[in-house]
């Protein structure tokens, strides 16, 4: 039997720096897909590039009920998802990690990415019939994120994943004067998100400065404006000075 050849890996910061750009590439997607999200509810002459038919619209995904996760749109939490990624990685540059901790965790994250990509290009095939090109993009990324962390799991690493990840939170916890202010940090932010969304409150300041004006209050019930089957507006009136 012949023996099998050994596989000389490339240097260690060509898979770092391939992991961030990818995660950084995710980052940039979910910007662009949240600016659409809000873009699509609130500019009534608004369309995204990718509205090219019924079965590849950007804006009909967005419209529809399951662009938001428990009250946030999916794409911010995409934002939040990349750059808590982003933080992960950067303790597995330190000298510390010695090239190995830190990647089953970034493993495991990178699973998740793309078991919620598979759910959601599920429910874009068979509840919305409809597909988003950016979205793909993001499925993409997250997809490759799986594959690199595997991969520089299988050239650097030695432990199992069980153990390896046990050995990762032993890391963070040495670490604790660094880590627990960015976790909690981030903590603030998602609770930040969950009480502000969804911003509900249109004002619209009606008749010229100077003159009696009418303010126009208007709520959306059931999110409208972030993604539902229908929207109803409550309106009041309130008239006053403009200084």
């Amino acid at each position: 039997m012949k023996k099998a050849k050994k596989i000389i890996p490339l240097p260690f910061p060509f898979y770092f720096w391939t992991v961030a750009a990818l995660a950084v590439a995710g980052v940039l997607d979910s910007i662009y897909l949240s600016i659409s999200h809000y873009r699509v509810y609130t500019d009534i002459a608004y369309e995204s590039f990718c509205a090219i038919s019924r079965s590849i619209n950007c804006d009909t995904v967005s419209q529809s009920p399951y662009s938001i996760f428990i009250s946030i749109p999916v794409p911010v939490w995409g934002i939040i998802g990349y750059a808590f990624y982003l933080l992960f990685l950067t303790f597995a540059w330190s000298r510390e990690a010695q090239k190995q901790k830190m990647w089953p965790i970034l493993l495991f994250i990178s699973l998740a990415f793309s078991i919620y990509s598979v759910i959601l290009a599920y429910i874009s095939t068979f509840y919305i019939h409809s597909y988003c090109m950016m979205c793909i993009v993001s499925f993409g990324i997250n997809f490759l994120l799986l594959y690199y962390t595997w991969l520089v799991r299988k050239r650097f690493g030695k432990p199992g994943i069980i153990k390896g990840l046990m050995l990762d939170i032993g890391f963070l916890w040495e670490k604790k004067k660094k880590t627990i202010p960015v976790f909690l940090s981030f903590l603030c932010i998602i609770t930040f998100l969950l009480i502000s969304f969804p911003v509900n409150l249109f004002v619209l300041l009606l008749l010229k400065p100077g003159r009696s004006q009418k303010l126009l209050l208007c709520r959306c019930n059931n999110y409208g404006f972030q993604g539902t089957y229908t929207l109803f507006l409550h309106c009041q009136e309130y008239y006053g000075l403009h200084n």
